[in-house]
């Protein structure tokens, strides 16, 4: 039986970064699954801290590529991962200096576009200077044609004029594409600059990147990211990844994961356990929170619902815990001052794992595992004697027997119905009764008992606006995320069980 027990990239407190730092110039929310942004070590004078950047797409079996197809002989610009992929300024500046337009070199390889050789296409190809507030300059160069927007980059002829007379670096840019000072074009960190390609004085698709100041390279210090090691073209997906918020990259040949874009939410659903830790940590490290971390088992494995949102407490959180390892976890947090705000239980390999997300948080609590049904309804009843209503009511089975973990907290929800043991047959018939009593569900846990699926439910009166749906297989309910999400609403709930074999998920999506 596999043992998961997954602890937090803690993120207790935020660590005072250096002065100058970067934003990576890759974003994590582009990569399309099992792909990771690749670079090794770059020395080269002034660009000797500076990177070549590329991208490689995992194959399985800690192998991994950097050609589309797997061909590593298709030398094709397109044929490689990184081509084409989007680059963003690593901080404001004003633009000193570009080309957009240059055509690109044919292929990967020595093999150099005919006007690159007569010096009619600069080293950088379709390039930027950026000049930042402290007097640094940054580089980004070898760009797609076309690819780096006209609003910032006013240089729209192919090829220069006459062949340049060699290679500049900042602040001597070159005059042919020299920007004069008041029409410099302001960019801001974060923003779209370009699409990575294969153009000027470059052996294949990559982004080159590198900062310089009165002549001296210049140290590239990122605020998020994850990297990890690797040897060529092989390297785990898993395990080993480690930050680099406020330092600059590892040296030799790493992987990294570079942070996403923080937003109102990111959810999953029906995530495989062997997935969960590298996610965890690229979300926690991108400055996002836990709100709902939801377990399930079918056919032997564990799977994971979760939903983040933009930091705003101290927290930890753990998942996949043994009733030991939570009771030692639980005793830490709250030893430490913090409180849980969401705690789940599952069956997997015939015992029962526990999920939980602690925050620094204020009000009062009670909190209780691996109980029985009975004893669950004194909890109930010391909770209303204490003013507490319930937020998680999670139910596990095993050798046929029901385990309940409940957290209550001070937060008025207003009226409130607990069911923790409806038939998922029976399940829209309470709906219904609730909802003509104004009451929505608010929690939802599913598990498998006895052979049929089971729901835990919440249901209160204090609302809002909402949405709810039960029943649904993995499509069905991305569909309803992305209806509802695009419509203004957040996920509240994301409950998955066994529907006997297959993926089943019920949601509530909520203004």
């Amino acid at each position: 039986m596999k043992q998961f027990i997954f602890s937090a990239l803690l993120l207790l407190c935020s660590a005072a970064l250096q002065s100058q730092t970067y934003a990576f110039p890759f974003k994590g929310e582009d990569l399309p699954a099992g792909v990771r942004i690749s670079t090794k070590s770059h020395a080269d004078g002034i660009q000797a801290l500076g990177r070549d950047i590329g991208a490689m797409k995992y194959l399985g079996n800690n192998k991994w590529t950097d050609r589309v197809d797997g061909d590593n002989s298709n030398k094709a610009n397109d044929n490689h991962v990184v081509y084409g992929m989007e680059f963003y300024a690593m901080q404001d500046g004003e633009v000193c200096g570009c080309w957009r337009n240059a055509p690109e070199n044919p292929q990967a390889g020595a093999e150099r576009h005919p006007d690159f050789d007569k010096k009619l296409i600069i080293g950088g190809g379709n390039h930027l200077w950026i000049k930042h507030a402290d007097g640094s300059y940054a580089l980004y160069a070898h760009a797609i044609p076309g690819t780096i927007p006209s609003s910032i980059c006013p240089n729209n002829k192919t090829v220069f004029d006459k062949p340049h007379s060699g290679y500049y670096g900042a602040p001597d840019i070159a005059t042919e594409v020299l920007i004069p000072e008041g029409s410099r074009p302001k960019v801001k960190k974060g923003q779209f600059l370009g699409k990575v390609g294969n153009s000027g004085a470059s052996s294949g698709p990559h982004l080159h990147v590198h900062i310089e100041k009165g002549g001296k390279a210049m140290p590239m210090t990122f605020e998020r990211g994850l990297s990890k090691p690797r040897t060529d073209f092989t390297a785990d997906i898993n395990g080993g990844w480690t930050r680099f918020a406020g330092k600059t990259l590892p040296e030799g040949q790493i992987l990294i994961f570079p942070a996403r874009t923080v937003t109102s939410e990111y959810a999953r659903h029906g995530l495989p356990d062997e997935d969960f830790q590298r996610m965890f940590d690229h979300l926690a490290d991108s400055g996002f929170e836990p709100e709902w971390l939801d377990g399930y088992s079918m056919n032997g494995n564990g799977y994971y619902n979760m939903t983040w949102r933009p930091k705003a407490n101290t927290w930890s959180a753990f998942a996949g815990l043994t009733a030991a390892a939570y009771q030692t976890e639980f005793n830490k947090a709250t030893g430490a001052g913090m409180q849980p705000t969401f705690v789940d239980s599952y069956t997997l390999g015939g015992s029962v794992r526990y999920n939980v997300i602690f925050k620094k948080v204020s009000g009062g609590f009670l909190a209780r595992h691996g109980i029985s049904a009975a004893q669950h309804d004194a909890v109930i009843d010391e909770a209303k004697s204490k003013g507490l209503y319930p937020v998680n009511v999670s139910v596990a089975s095993v050798n046929n027997q029901l385990s309940y973990t409940a957290l209550y907290r001070s937060t008025n929800i207003g009226s409130w119905q607990i069911r923790s043991q409806v038939k998922e047959s029976d399940y829209q018939d309470l709906f219904n009764e609730n909802n003509a009593a104004g009451r929505m569900p608010v929690y939802l846990n599913g598990y498998r008992h006895g052979g049929q699926n089971y729901l835990s439910c919440v249901f209160a009166s204090k609302s809002g606006t909402w949405d709810a749906r039960h029943g649904m297989d993995a499509n069905t309910y991305q569909t309803e995320w992305q209806t509802n999400t695009a419509a203004g609403y957040l996920t509240k709930v994301c409950a998955g069980m066994d529907g006997n074999g297959s993926h089943r998920f019920a949601g509530v999506w909520r203004k």
